[in-house]
């Protein structure tokens, strides 16, 4: 019965450290990043890249073409970099384009943000 008394105790104790573990984990989740929240970004450019080589199920970002989007907050409206071309894009083009998928060669390659401070 000893053993099994010892055996228990240290089963409580360990279950004691891991709550108070998982306490401080939760906090610490909580609070990450908390700083930022008082810095807030938006989002102001995609790279995207259209292409469908594919090696495998992988895509191949050394492929295909790359393009960027880039949003004017003076004019409220979005612009699409694409080589010499510079035209306007809805923002439904913009997201369409940028979320790809099975049924799309064209993908979200790399997205900018920039502080609210900036952008105003």
């Amino acid at each position: 019965m000893t053993i099994i008394n010892s055996y228990n105790s240290k089963v409580k104790n360990h279950v004691e450290y891991l709550n108070k573990r998982i306490e401080h984990l939760e906090s610490q989740i909580s609070n990450a990043f908390a700083e930022f929240k008082e810095h807030p970004y938006h989002l102001h450019s995609i790279l995207v890249h259209d292409g469908n080589a594919e090696l495998g199920h992988y895509r191949n970002a050394e492929l295909g073409h790359y393009y960027a989007f880039v949003y004017d907050r003076n004019q409220s409206v979005w612009w699409r970099f694409n080589d010499h071309n510079v035209t306007m894009a809805s923002e439904e083009e913009v997201f369409t384009e940028s979320i790809g998928g099975t049924d799309s060669p064209k993908t979200a390659y790399s997205l900018i943000y920039i502080n609210d401070k900036i952008a105003k």
